[in-house]
């Protein structure tokens, strides 16, 4: 999170470079046209000028430097205050009749359920965890709870079905 002080800087420094740029602008353009005037030509665009095209590439360089400048004060500013100690994991598991294939020993079925009980013991307490899984059709085997017991034993009974409908499991 960036800090109440370091964003009001990098906001007063974006325009601060946005005055500076307009300025610069405003003040080239205006001494052309007023000596344009002067002797007597007619209106012409500031662009046509020669002291503008000398300037031109050396005020697009500070504008790219002012706003890499900001950015990078912007991004040095970044940081994150806490570590996130709650909130709501689903854990969502094929059941389908592949998972009964031995390539991974035992079984895959039983390979996704010892990752599934790892993956809780590095879990942070403060997570409720749910369990889906999916087949031919999405089951919802065990609403989000607090209780890793619960899950842990949800995730011992888990059988197949015929069927693979990811994408229905995981929405």
């Amino acid at each position: 999170m960036v800090a109440a002080g370091s964003s009001s800087a990098v906001l007063l420094s974006v325009v601060v470079i946005a005055v500076l740029a307009g300025g610069t602008y405003l003040l080239l353009g205006t001494g052309e046209r007023g000596k344009s005037q002067a002797r007597g030509r007619r209106n012409r665009p500031i662009f046509h000028s020669r002291r503008f095209r000398r300037w031109q590439g050396r005020i697009a360089v500070l504008l790219l430097l002012g706003a890499v400048a900001s950015v990078a004060a912007a991004v040095a500013q970044f940081r994150v205050s806490r570590q996130v100690t709650h909130g709501t994991v689903i854990l969502v598991i094929d059941a389908s009749e592949s998972m009964k294939k031995t390539d991974v020993a035992p079984n895959r079925l039983a390979a996704a359920e010892a990752a599934a009980r790892a993956f809780l013991t590095q879990l942070p307490t403060g997570f409720r965890v749910g369990l889906v899984t999916f087949a031919q059709q999405p089951d919802v085997v065990l609403t989000p709870t607090a209780n890793r017991g619960q899950v842990d034993a949800a995730t011992g009974t888990l059988t197949t079905a015929s069927g693979t409908s990811i994408g229905d499991g995981l929405s």
